[in-house]
């Protein structure tokens, strides 16, 4: 998982994969302003951003989640949220009642995991070797966030 602030995304950018700097690079430029929720192309089905608006809730009522198909690059434009991950272990069992989405793995009884507090101007970046639960109170409270999530397919 890589995280930091968009105000220094250069400093990352010698050590990320061209795709993963093309997503931050999109997310850079683009005026977000007014931007409704959906589906954004970017390059096809090979790098497309999804605008999302939800209100944050308890860690215990987030599904842990992996992706195998596509690097998720999170950018948190309103709110905060606190994001929880860790690496993926097979011994994680598929939380079969989950709601299955699009290549997203739901997981039940994940330990181990760290946080990061994200607010507005912050990204993320997880690979399909990590599982993260995003979506999480910030401070035991409730929020109302609008993130951007930039979808890089793995070749």
């Amino acid at each position: 998982m890589i995280f930091g602030s968009m105000d220094y995304v250069e400093k990352y950018a010698p050590y990320l994969d061209y795709r993963v700097l093309r997503a931050l690079e999109w997310i850079q430029t683009m005026d977000f302003t007014g931007l409704p929720e959906g589906e954004y192309e970017i390059l096809g089905e090979d790098i497309f951003a999804r605008i999302s608006e939800y209100d944050t809730q308890p860690h215990d009522e987030r599904g842990a989640e992996r992706h195998e198909k596509y690097i998720d690059v999170q950018y948190f434009l309103e709110g905060q949220e606190t994001v929880y991950f860790t690496p993926y272990q097979i011994t994680y069992k598929l939380d079969v009642h989950a709601e299955m989405r699009e290549d997203t793995l739901f997981y039940k009884d994940v330990k181990n995991e760290n946080c990061v507090h994200a607010k507005a101007g912050d990204f993320a970046v997880f690979y399909p070797w990590e599982i993260h639960r995003p979506n999480c109170f910030y401070a035991d409270k409730p929020d109302h966030v609008k993130k951007v999530v930039v979808k890089v397919k793995v070749f």
